[in-house]
């Protein structure tokens, strides 16, 4: 009986972990594997939990193995950011082990006997002590549930906010310890476990706090970004302009010394200079896109000119300018994805960037291939900046996937034969966004 009570309660309290999990990150997929493979890790969880004790420190060992598991877990499974799954994991532990001391000291009082009393005797204090400890773990991850917030911590918060909750589970093992040891050490144990309790509670609410801090500072990043990008083309868009005026005004004056040759019948001068105006043609020249899309021109004619400027050669092809994008949303999304292109480009001996936008289907197809002189995504999978001042760049593929996103799209990353390939699909009407979010999941399987 006092075996399958405890398998009982381990069970129970697994099952309480990783339904915390679940809700407050979400699962990554609708497949229905996904339910078996949560029993999996749950079965693995319980293993670690259910490890014979005889010593307490033992107590620490399987609670340490279990915030890996759960870690595991919640990378496979689960949404979320590292950090965000990293701290979860071990904040719901610390409530594991808050709830249980609590309910072992009140039911402890009651029955008049002392911790280790209360763990080595099976009676009805201890399955009364054991069921409250559950109910107010329960009522502790609804709490964190109704309060939950959206991760978005920079290294040094992350590691001070991941470590208080880790050492508050050490902590309160080696004070238990201490009372099993003397019996008279229990009240004071249980009010230093009350205060790292509450110390727990306000990390959480630093966590919110700080998150919600740093996504502030992110948005007006963003927002920053998306200024200088548009003040950018801005200004490369009147440069063009004035490139295109001046070439328009040497016309003028070429013609009428072509006219005058003409007027003295000096063929040979004339193809002569005719000739000589082709070979600066061919130094000078440079793409020009129209595709009737007036803010899709301006952006690509302005990349395309820098690319071209400095030596990289441009492939369009664009079947399908009219895209379900804002004009501001346009600016910064092929802003990004040509800075990108061009960065990586220039590095590289064959300097090629390829350009499409067609339709496929019901979609907008995106897609923006370059050439690159080593794999990116093999030690630089999440593509962060390589930029010192990191505060200033990074948020390019940021603000890509934020776009796509806003649009319900599709983008993926792929490397292919030396090339970065970066294909966006984004549907042409609204009501396919359930259709694409199924896609999305079926292209990430």
């Amino acid at each position: 009986m006092n075996i399958a009570w405890e398998l009982f309660i381990n069970l129970l309290e697994v099952a309480i972990i990783y339904d915390f999990l679940i809700r407050y990150l979400g699962y990554r997929t609708e497949k229905k594997g996904k339910y078996v493979e949560t029993i999996f890790w749950g079965m693995i969880s319980f293993a670690a939990i259910t490890i014979p004790s005889i010593l307490v420190p033992l107590e620490v060992v399987s609670t340490l193995l279990s915030i890996c598991i759960n870690y595991i877990f919640c990378i496979r499974m689960l949404n979320g950011k590292r950090q965000e799954k990293a701290f979860l994991s071990v904040f719901v532990m610390a409530l594991v082990a808050i709830a249980a001391v609590i309910g072992l000291s009140l039911f402890g009082r009651f029955s008049g006997a002392n911790a280790s009393e209360l763990i080595g005797t099976f009676s009805l204090y201890r399955i009364a002590a054991t069921i409250f400890a559950k109910i107010l773990l329960i009522w502790f991850t609804r709490i964190a549930l109704r309060c939950k917030t959206k991760a978005n911590l920079t290294l040094a918060d992350f590691l001070l906010l991941f470590f208080i909750p880790l050492f508050s589970i050490i902590a309160i093992f080696m004070l238990w310890m201490i009372a099993f040891r003397d019996s008279r050490m229990e009240r004071m144990v249980f009010f230093l476990t009350a205060i790292i309790a509450l110390m727990d509670i306000l990390v959480y609410i630093l966590f919110r706090r700080i998150s919600a801090d740093n996504q502030v500072k992110q948005d007006y990043a963003l927002l920053k970004l998306q200024y200088d990008c548009v003040r950018n083309t801005s200004r490369e868009t009147q440069h063009i302009y004035e490139e295109m005026q001046s070439v328009r005004h040497d016309l003028k004056n070429h013609l009428y010394c072509i006219d005058r040759l003409a007027a003295e019948q000096k063929c040979n001068e004339i193809q002569q200079y005719v000739q000589n105006l082709l070979e600066e043609q061919k130094k000078e020249s440079y793409t020009i896109v129209f595709t009737g899309n007036d803010i899709l021109d301006a952006i690509l004619n302005t990349k395309i000119s820098i690319a071209e400027q400095r030596g990289i050669r441009c492939s369009i092809l664009i079947t399908h300018p009219q895209l379900p994008i804002s004009q501001s949303d346009i600016c910064v999304l092929f802003g990004n994805l040509l800075d990108n292109a061009i960065e990586a480009a220039i590095k590289t001996e064959e300097k090629t960037i390829d350009i499409q936008i067609v339709k496929q289907g019901e979609y907008a197809y995106i897609c923006v291939q370059n050439t690159i002189s080593a794999s990116i995504l093999s030690h630089n999978p999440e593509l962060q900046t390589s930029k010192r001042d990191k505060n200033c760049h990074g948020f390019g593929v940021q603000n890509i996937k934020r776009i796509v996103d806003t649009y319900h799209g599709v983008i993926m990353f792929d490397e292919k034969e030396g090339k970065f390939i970066c294909d966006i699909l984004i549907p042409l009407h609204t009501n396919l966004e359930r259709k694409t979010t199924k896609l999305e999941q079926e292209l990430e399987f």
